[in-house]
């Protein structure tokens, strides 16, 4: 079982030419911008004669192995790894081929980075030993249908689906997107909807506020022949009757 898993993660590793036509493809980049990014320590023809295939005879010089995986934007060791199998030594890697094409500057990724880089990676890649539990775990047969029932019964799902659609999700970028924007949009109309005039003028209200003498409430209010008979009761009518 051992051996196994071994042959399953050792992967063939490429040589220096095929490293570097697959960056090349990848970014879009020419000879002369990838001599360029590595600050011009191998000249652009050199980049050529490595990218075609042409035969090594020894290992570079660390300087010259540093500056290939800045322009290559590739790890170190992938650089190593690529000479030595271009060398003709027989190279095998136990790491995954995004993990050595990763650049240098990962290493400046804050923990809570790399943590949910690797929750995208592991939840869009579930391994196989999860599939297989699921699948020991699932129903084969179903339940039996019952006494008068004479409908076809779909499939059950099989547990690896289940594991991928609930346990192993992939963040839905779009809808992420979805909820910004419907969030901005709400701001934007409250935003609007406290931007509208009053339907009266407050300096109105206060200036007819501020308007010396007494209002009209306080002059009904006030003893007097005519706030009197204003202000009397029905039941006054009637007394002496």
């Amino acid at each position: 079982m051992q051996n196994e898993k071994g042959a399953i993660n050792a992967l063939s590793v490429p040589t220096l030419a095929d490293l570097i036509q697959a960056r090349k493809a990848a970014r879009g980049w020419s000879y002369r911008e990838i001599a360029a990014r590595g600050n011009d320590v191998i000249s652009a023809q050199r980049w050529q004669q490595l990218g075609t295939g042409v035969r090594l005879k020894e290992f570079p010089e660390p300087t010259t192995v540093a500056a290939m995986a800045d322009a290559l934007e590739v790890d170190v060791a992938a650089v190593l790894l690529a000479t030595a199998k271009s060398l003709g030594l027989d190279v095998q890697r136990r790491q995954s081929e995004l993990a050595a094409m990763l650049p240098s500057t990962a290493e400046r990724l804050t923990p809570e980075q790399r943590d949910a880089v690797l929750a995208v990676v592991r939840a869009m890649t579930p391994t196989q030993e999860t599939r297989n539990e699921d699948q020991d775990t699932q129903d084969p047969q179903g339940d039996p249908p019952a006494d008068g029932e004479t409908g076809t019964r779909r499939a059950p799902m099989k547990g690896a689906d289940i594991a991928w659609l609930e346990d192993h999700r992939a963040p839905d970028v779009d809808d992420m997107l979805d909820r910004v924007a419907a969030e901005a949009r709400r701001q934007e109309v409250t935003e609007q909807e406290s931007e509208e005039p009053l339907p009266f003028d407050p300096t109105a209200v206060h200036a007819a506020r501020d308007i010396d003498g007494p209002s009209q409430g306080e002059l009904r209010r006030r003893p007097g022949k005519n706030a009197g008979e204003e202000n009397q009761e029905p039941g006054d009518d009637w007394e002496g009757a």
